[in-house]
């Protein structure tokens, strides 16, 4: 029930690392329906973890601790990286089997992330090139409408 609490981004994810004396935490980005692990983006937005890898498919998050601050400034990448490498491991996930709908809407909100509208409505208008999905129609017109920030 802890793991999914962290991996989930529960309430009390903190506290159930500080309680096991969690330093690091090496993870995949993605489920295997390719939607992201809603921890990725806490640890990626909280200043208490630093990332040190990542290439789409996995991450590693080290706790920013004094006597960690070493390897992290040896190690740190800018967290910035973290959406380019998601999209194109969600891009690498629809030739896997991956819901279209769940990919593309997955590349869609990293691009928003980047600021870049532009390729969140290029990524919406490929997925409905492979599959007529109600749900990426709406969400391809609030873009284009100007509306609508990264789907949760």
């Amino acid at each position: 029930m802890e793991h999914q609490s962290v991996t989930g981004g529960g309430a009390g994810w903190e506290r159930v690392l500080e309680k096991h004396g969690v330093t690091y935490i090496v993870l995949k980005t993605m489920d295997s329906s390719g939607m992201i692990l809603p921890i990725v983006p806490l640890l990626a937005n909280d200043p208490n973890w630093a990332l040190v890898f990542s290439d789409g498919l996995f991450v590693v998050f080290v706790r920013n601790t004094p006597e960690l601050r070493g390897y992290i400034k040896a190690h740190e990448i800018p967290k910035g990286t973290l959406p380019r490498h998601i999209i194109r491991e969600a891009y690498h996930y629809t030739f896997l089997g991956v819901s279209p709908v769940v990919a593309y809407q997955t590349m869609s909100n990293m691009y928003l992330l980047l600021g870049d509208r532009q390729e969140a409505i290029k990524s919406l208008r490929r997925a409905l090139e492979e599959v007529n999905d109600p749900y990426l129609r709406g969400r391809l017109m609030q873009l284009e409408q100007g509306q609508g920030a990264p789907a949760r």
